[in-house]
């Protein structure tokens, strides 16, 4: 029995919930973070993108820090426990920004993650 094909319109589809993201490249769980004067523990989310270059048949990345908080309910392909770390970027932390930071403890770097990339 052959068969048969339905055409739909576009709207169907775009109706669609969004399956939102549970894996991130890089989550590093409760770490410590000063931000606006105030210092408190959260976790962070980083995602990796690889943008192609036109004409070219390779591609560049970038990262972002994609969330901030509680995000217990994730997973990363990478994790650090942060437990005992302080974050320290150049910039104060929020979502969106490049993912440049470094890990400390008691002062001594123990993560530099540059551009959603772990350097130990």
């Amino acid at each position: 029995m052959p068969i048969k094909l339905i055409k739909e319109d576009i709207r169907t589809y775009d109706s669609l919930p969004v399956n939102h993201k549970s894996i991130f490249d890089i989550i590093i769980r409760n770490v410590t973070i000063k931000k606006s004067g105030a210092v408190f523990k959260s976790d962070i989310a980083i995602n990796r993108y690889e943008n192609p270059v036109t004409g070219k048949d390779y591609f560049t990345t970038r990262s972002s820090i994609e969330e901030l908080g509680d995000l217990s309910i994730f997973f990363g392909t990478e994790e650090i426990n942060g437990i005992d770390l302080e974050l320290v970027t150049e910039k104060e932390v929020s979502r969106g920004m490049k993912a440049d930071l470094q890990l400390v403890k008691n002062g001594v770097v123990i993560y530099t993650i540059k551009n959603g990339t772990i350097e130990k």
